[in-house]
């Protein structure tokens, strides 16, 4: 619940941080914004891999957040595209709104926990999870 909750309230700053950044212009306007952009990226990457770590494995949030972070950075080949492509499933399904309300209860998010899991685990087992069986 509370890396649910952290979450929200990061993405709700960034979105009020690029609402406040787009009433500039010039130089401060693109540096801000690019800042902006580059920050949600890495939240969002990170974000693959702190739920399934808070279900596997029994350490405390701020150690969480920190592997999922260094997981997002060391596995960039593989959070990059998960990411696009969660955010692609999240924007369809938003774009249709009124149609696809009851298709954003029941398949988006849980598609996108999916997705999310399944290119993640392979991070957490060899980086995470220590095997100690000889």
């Amino acid at each position: 619940f509370i890396s649910g909750a952290l979450a929200v309230v990061v993405m709700f700053l960034m979105w009020w941080a690029m609402r406040f950044y787009m009433q500039s212009d010039g130089v401060i306007y693109n540096l801000m914004i690019s800042f902006t952009i580059v920050i949600v990226v890495l939240i969002g990457i990170s974000y693959i891999y702190v739920y399934p770590m808070i279900i596997k494995v029994e350490l405390p949030l701020k150690t969480i957040l920190k592997n999922a972070f260094l997981l997002g950075i060391a596995y960039i080949k593989y959070s990059f595209p998960t990411f696009l492509l969660c955010v692609a499933i999240f924007e369809g399904s938003i774009i249709f709104i009124p149609f696809t309300l009851p298709i954003i209860l029941l398949f988006t998010f849980s598609f996108i926990s999916f997705i999310s899991s399944f290119c993640a685990w392979a991070g957490i087992k060899k980086y995470i999870i220590r095997d100690e069986t000889p």
